[in-house]
């Protein structure tokens, strides 16, 4: 069954399928009947029918046969599956991002992809450590590195010339998630008193964020971007900040960003305009913000699944402006309804109205096919999307949550394996 577009405004929403229409048990779908086999009444016993002359056993499978795909949901969506592959990047990978004309991912090591193959980098940061996140600014790649159990240490590390140095940082605070955007690199973390801090580098140092560094422990860094000489930092359990000038204080959360049903978890740049999401803390709703440095407006909300945080920008092939909006989600009424969902934008920029879409259903879309898509990253947990390098030259990857890296290529989606 397919699902509809939803539209928007407020809380009130279309189911994205009918709760009937999937057992929960064996996720089949239910809404169609297997066709039942015909009787042979009619036929004169002196001249056995065909079904009469036939062993019931062949019968049997004549009649699964017949009804496998075109009329058997269980079977159409076994004919719809793609051919499982290895995931060559494997658990549950980083952020995706993009530098030179190259991608990285981190799952405990270092990933670099030239236009063609994913490899491990030959130098890797911290040589004790798990490598946690990546994050790229306009000119540099920088690493979060992980050591020890429970209350591990942690440091960040820039890559110079091909040579991994590490961040000083003499601000009391333990860096536990980095975002890299316009020429700045961004951290976030708590001190041993527990309160939350923002950070920025700065000549190889880390320095606070005057107005952001006693911020309640229940706060996280979630998202950075630059435009129009702004910098826009995405806090759960905040709100969204912007600032100009990084050595001066930043003032109060941005009107309209710190609703208390808001767990912010996403931020991405859409045109001129910030977009945001958020989700509910007990993670039954989801909410799309867009704003600017005056205030943010909620343009969009559901309470029948919430946004993972993964946002990127797609681009048809050949085209320079961006044809679409994809945005990580799970559905709380459905343990198969999964992956992301599909906005299209206009002319690059946010649309007046909010109808989001499954891939495969109208155009443009990401993917060749609905049900193929559903039978494959449809049914996976989606934390990163990044299509790159380049834009529309490059190719659709997904990190998901245990499931490894992904990847859409001839507009299928299947676990990226060594090319």
């Amino acid at each position: 069954m397919k699902h509809t577009n939803w539209n928007t405004q407020g809380k009130g929403r279309e189911k994205m399928y009918h709760k009937e229409s999937i057992n929960p048990r064996s996720g089949a779908w239910g809404h169609e009947k297997s066709p039942v086999l015909a009787s042979s009444g009619g036929v004169p016993r002196r001249t056995p029918g065909l079904f009469q002359r036939t062993p019931l056993f062949l019968v049997i499978l004549g009649g699964l046969f017949l009804g496998s795909c075109k009329f058997n949901p269980i079977f159409y969506e076994i004919s719809k599956e793609t051919a499982p592959k290895e995931a060559l990047i494997k658990g549950s990978p980083s952020r995706i991002v993009e530098l030179s004309n190259k991608l990285y991912v981190a799952n405990g090591r270092l990933w670099e992809y030239d236009g063609t193959t994913w490899s491990l980098m030959a130098s890797q940061p911290g040589a004790a450590g798990t490598v946690r996140a990546v994050a790229a600014t306009n000119s540099a790649l920088y690493a979060l590195v992980v050591s020890g159990e429970g209350t591990s240490t942690s440091a960040v590390y820039k890559l110079n010339s091909g040579t991994w140095s590490e961040v000083t940082n003499t601000t009391g605070y333990r860096v536990e998630t980095i975002f890299g955007a316009n020429t700045t690199l961004f951290a976030g973390g708590h001190n041993s008193s527990g309160t939350y801090g923002v950070l920025y580098e700065s000549s190889g140092s880390f320095a606070t964020i005057s107005g952001l560094a006693t911020l309640a422990s229940t706060c996280t860094l979630v998202g950075a971007v630059h435009v129009h000489s702004t910098y826009y930092l995405a806090i759960a359990g905040s709100g969204i900040y912007s600032t100009s000038n990084l050595s001066s204080s930043v003032s109060g959360p941005i009107l309209g960003s710190t609703n208390s049903d808001y767990n912010l978890n996403g931020l991405i740049l859409v045109g001129s305009q910030v977009v945001a999401t958020a989700t509910t803390d007990d993670y039954d709703g989801g909410y799309l913000l867009v704003g600017n440095s005056s205030s943010f407006s909620q343009v969009y909300s559901n309470s029948s699944y919430y946004f993972t945080g993964a946002l990127a920008l797609w681009y048809a092939p050949s085209d320079t402006t961006a044809d679409l909006l994809l945005v990580g989600f799970v559905n709380t009424d459905s343990s198969y309804t999964r992956g992301y969902l599909e906005l299209a934008l206009s002319s690059g920029a946010m649309p007046s109205s909010i109808s989001f879409k499954s891939p495969g259903e109208g155009s443009p879309t990401t993917v060749s096919d609905n049900d193929t898509y559903e039978q494959s990253l449809g049914r996976k947990a989606v934390t990163a999307l990044h299509q790159g390098p380049n834009g529309a030259s490059g190719v659709l990857f997904a990190s998901t949550s245990l499931d490894g890296l992904w990847s859409c290529r001839d507009q299928t989606w299947n676990e990226e394996e060594a090319q």
